[in-house]
């Protein structure tokens, strides 16, 4: 019979130092070994700062994570040690950062041997040109020359200091154009696209305030002075949006369930909790909660400050004890990310968790966090001074008198 490991105690074939095959894999001393290892098979040729990426691989990865570095590292060290080069070395064929890279790039950063490049572009690049290549083939080079022009357009934005569109914009609207091609029938053309055709379009899309019609224009209007078209379909239509806010809200009975979950379910994973509770309490919104920092946290007068808001958030003790055991989490997974909020992909970088993160974490929940912020926004416009309201959360008059509505509380008023 085999002995036990002195690590997990299961009786399996002990491989070195007492330790079975599974619990060496899982040993930093097994990632050090390595190390040493490769040290020495590198010779004159291993970098002065070969010493400290170990340390920042074996910190921020699991041993065999970190193993896997290190061994992708061996194969490009003996031809190039240059931080640059290196980067570059570690990089795709369409700009995107190998997991490597992304190492590389941040060690660099931080030990100030080069400045942090990045993926961004690159990986944005990558979603647009998967929006394109969805766009039936006749359509498809129309669509590509209109996301060239409008990444030109926000290249000369940013020089001129101008209004800039942001990758999320750019890729709204490629989609809405590429939803729009795939309606049109098959063997159509843009210069035959009428105005009914895009009144149809819309029709059957049901968010009436959508950047639908906003992103047919502005791919339109751009045809037209390509002389694609001859007319402008979208010239003539306007956008009837609705001046109150008639969204879905979660009713009383359903906020006091997801209340009750993330405060006493033992179960619950502390990221959802904190995520829930900032948005039902305190309307934060998704961009908050990505970029909100450790350092923006006051332990002593238990606040939080967001970017957008004028004055710190005093945080109520059910939000406190969520976020103590978010910060309890981070000590255990032992990350260096700067953010509050981190995920499997973030702890191992300073990277903010995505857009989608949030969402993700309540949709089995049937809600969403911009629903939950929406809700507590409505509710405080229309029980509460909405001039409160935009001081207390960054946002503009017209986003806070647009969830007043006309309709009086009853309750509110005094009997006769």
């Amino acid at each position: 019979m085999d002995p036990a490991c002195i690590d997990c105690g299961e009786f399996r074939p002990i491989v070195v130092h007492g330790r079975c095959g599974r619990c060496t894999q899982r040993s930093p001393e097994t990632t050090r070994a390595y190390a040493r290892g490769l040290a020495e098979r590198l010779g004159d040729t291993r970098p002065a700062w070969f010493d400290a990426f170990v340390a920042h691989v074996s910190e921020r990865y699991s041993p065999s994570e970190a193993r896997l570095r290190l061994r992708e590292l061996a194969r490009i060290l003996p031809t190039e040690v240059e931080p640059d080069r290196l980067v570059a070395l570690a990089t795709y064929a369409d700009g995107r950062l190998s997991p490597l890279g992304r190492a590389l790039d941040e060690f660099f950063d931080a030990h100030g041997l080069a400045t942090a490049r990045g993926d961004t572009d690159a990986r944005a690049a990558r979603r647009r040109r998967r929006v394109i290549d969805g766009v039936p083939g006749a359509l498809r080079p129309t669509v590509a020359a209109f996301s060239a022009a409008e990444l030109a357009n926000r290249q000369r934005a940013r020089r001129a200091g101008g209004r800039v569109l942001t990758d999320q914009t750019l890729l709204i609207h490629l989609q809405v154009v590429a939803d729009f091609a795939r309606a049109l029938p098959v063997g159509a053309g843009w210069p035959s696209v009428s105005q009914s055709d895009v009144e149809a379009f819309l029709a059957r899309r049901t968010p009436p305030a959508s950047p639908d019609l906003p992103s047919l224009r502005a791919f339109f209007s751009w045809a037209r002075t390509q002389r694609l078209i001859l007319v402008d379909p979208t010239r003539r239509l306007r956008m009837q949006l609705r001046r109150q806010f008639s969204g879905p809200v979660v009713d009383l009975g359903t906020q006091r369930q997801l209340f009750r979950r993330w405060t006493t379910a033992a179960d619950v994973a502390p990221n959802e909790a904190l995520i829930g509770l900032l948005t039902l309490l305190h309307a934060a919104s998704v961009d908050e909660l990505r970029h909100v920092g450790v350092v923006d946290i006051d332990h002593v007068s238990h606040t939080i400050a967001f970017a957008r808001r004028s004055h710190p958030v005093p945080l109520d003790p059910p939000t406190w004890t969520a976020l103590e055991r978010v910060l309890a989490q981070r000590d255990d997974v032992k990350t260096k990310n700067p953010h509050v909020l981190v995920n499997r992909r973030t702890r191992v970088n300073a990277q903010p968790v995505s857009p989608a993160y949030a969402g993700d974490l309540l949709q089995p929940l049937g809600v969403g966090p911009q629903r939950l912020r929406c809700t507590r926004l409505a509710q405080l416009v229309t029980t509460t001074d909405p001039i409160l309201v935009v001081e207390l959360f960054g946002i503009c008059h017209k986003g806070a008198l647009y969830y007043l509505a006309d309709i009086v509380d009853e309750i509110r008023l005094p009997n006769p």
